[in-house]
């Protein structure tokens, strides 16, 4: 295991650094010809990471030291989700989140922050029509988010998590969900504001929708403006 999960660890170094010389490529506008030969040195190298990093966990035994064991995980996470096998990254980065050690919140953090964003990726890579598999999707990305929220409540990432169930829920036209979660943003947040007028806006897209629906699918009276009244008060309050 320690010499497999060395020189995985050293492939993903590498892979950090194409990556980031791709992204610099891509920013700068760099001639089609030389981001291709990045995106195929890149391609390379992840996966030759990959079955490093398999190889390595794969040979894991009681002997080895736990931490290692648990960074070669997050870094296979890390290279699954660069090769867009996002469920695999998913799954990894919130085993290694549940499973660290408390002391390690940097890493906890981190794995649990790379699970939701690959849960979101799956998400906006499916293209299945609104449904049960699209709902399953958002359930595993609520989960996710509901993790970070949970174990490390005041974190910065908690409230990315918040603000981007929003944006996700207002993106599949479920407002009050979306009104929900910008709501749990804390004043304490910088984006506090931000938060604060995206979830009255969306509570007030929800009144104004749901208001002119069909009798059979309206909401009651009180609900409406129950949603009336919260839109005025987190508008006044992101103001």
């Amino acid at each position: 295991f320690d010499a497999a999960f060395g020189l995985g660890r050293q492939m993903v170094t590498a892979v950090k650094e194409t990556k980031d010389t791709l992204d610099a490529a891509e920013r700068a506008k760099k001639p089609a010809e030389e981001i291709k030969k990045l995106e195929q040195d890149l391609s390379g190298q992840l996966k030759e990471a990959a079955e490093m990093l398999d190889r390595a966990l794969r040979l894991v035994s009681k002997a080895d030291d736990k931490k290692s064991v648990t960074l070669a995980r997050f870094n296979y996470a890390y290279v699954n989700i660069l090769m867009k096998r996002y469920y695999e990254a998913a799954i990894l980065g919130e085993y290694v989140a549940k499973t660290v050690d408390q002391d390690d919140t940097t890493l906890g953090l981190d794995a649990a922050y790379l699970a939701m964003v690959a849960y979101i990726q799956a998400f906006n890579a499916n293209k299945a029509p609104p449904g049960a598999e699209r709902d399953a999707d958002i359930r595993l990305i609520v989960h996710a988010a509901n993790l970070i929220a949970s174990r490390w409540p005041q974190s910065d990432r908690a409230n990315d998590a918040r603000m981007t169930l929003g944006r996700l829920y207002s993106q599949t036209k479920r407002p009050v969900e979306a009104a929900e979660w910008y709501a749990k943003v804390p004043e304490s947040d910088p984006k506090y504001a931000e938060a604060q007028l995206a979830s009255g806006q969306a509570y007030w897209t929800a009144y104004l929708s749901l208001s002119r629906a069909p009798e059979a699918e309206r909401p009651t009276a009180q609900q409406l403006a129950d949603w009336q009244k919260l839109a005025q008060s987190q508008l006044r309050g992101g103001i």
